[in-house]
């Protein structure tokens, strides 16, 4: 792997959680994309207060395999252990429930005992003018945590090192391969999954119904595997190249919530470890740890789309 497009991703713009941060990492993005031989496009489309823009790297018309990239990042969770399950939306969105909403109720509780203390011992107007000042900003910081949520500092495996790794693979591509692949960097990418709606929309206008990869957290974990939709297990089994790489059929309940749900002709490449439950996950997204990745594991799935891809030439 490039350290130079590693340490781009990771540290300089490793945070793009904004809208500001995401355009300001786009620029750079679409500067690298040309370099390795393709020219991009946005597809952006707004919903109430939701807006989202994708960035898609190809030609469209020719295109016959996507790779997918999550490009934003996510919010900070104020606690110590956040579990993610790369494979599984469903089983992801219940296990950061308390993580996400444990603060919220938290300062629920903060602003109620701040009332209750100005109303029964507060005798002092400048005092009580205080703890007014106080619990609006509180509220206000409550409405902004709830509706915009805070950016994780450091995002090297969720999804930065995704990205430097689409990069990689994009100038191994030989001219042949780039006509029948493209890559498409997504937005929003969280319960709904605005921006990938909006892209298979876009492809849906073009009439065009291409294979998608996507590729999720790949920097960590002793575990790499590919889940795939019921009807891409073919896909899933001529992408798979080692004994070490298990194949997991995605439940509908496990693409609720998931990229997976919405791309229907898609497979996904995760890393991590597994849970009790045989599942896999990983516990430092969304927190301030995830600044460790091991580069060498991106080099093999760099590997293994390159081989697979250039099969399908």
């Amino acid at each position: 792997m490039n350290k130079k497009i590693i340490d781009k991703y990771t540290k300089e713009y490793g945070v793009r959680f904004s809208r500001r941060q995401k355009r300001k990492a786009s620029l750079v993005l679409f500067e690298d994309m040309k370099d390795a031989g393709y020219e991009g496009t946005m597809i952006s489309g707004r919903k109430v207060f939701s807006k989202a823009e994708n960035y898609l790297f190809g030609n469209i018309k020719t295109m016959k395999t996507v790779i997918v990239i999550p490009f934003d990042t996510p919010q900070h969770c104020f606690w110590r252990r956040v579990s993610y399950y790369p494979l599984n939306g469903n089983k992801s969105a219940n296990k950061s429930v308390l993580p996400m909403f444990a603060p919220v109720i938290l300062l629920y509780l903060m602003v109620f005992v701040m009332l209750w203390i100005a109303d029964h011992f507060v005798t002092s107007p400048q005092l009580a003018f205080g703890i007014s000042l106080f619990i609006y900003f509180l509220i206000f910081f409550l409405l902004y945590l709830m509706t915009i949520g805070i950016a994780n500092r450091n995002n090297y495996n969720r999804y930065s090192l995704s990205v430097a790794t689409a990069i990689e693979l994009a100038q191994k591509l030989g001219k042949d391969e780039k006509r029948k692949v493209g890559f498409l960097f997504t937005d929003k990418n969280k319960t709904r999954y605005y921006g990938a709606q909006l892209a298979v929309d876009k492809f849906i206008q073009e009439n065009k119904n291409p294979d998608f990869i996507c590729i999720d957290c790949i920097g960590e974990g002793s575990v790499i595997q590919i889940g795939y939709n019921p009807n891409m297990r073919k896909m899933a089994v001529k992408l798979k190249q080692k004994e070490n790489i298990d194949l997991v059929k995605l439940s509908e309940t496990m693409r609720m919530q998931n990229a997976m749900g919405v791309f229907s002709h898609a497979v996904v490449i995760a890393r991590g470890d597994l849970d009790k439950d045989n599942e896999l996950c990983l516990t430092t997204t969304c927190t301030s740890k995830d600044k460790h990745i091991e580069e060498s594991m991106a080099d093999d799935v760099v590997e293994m789309l390159y081989n697979y891809l250039c099969k399908l030439s």
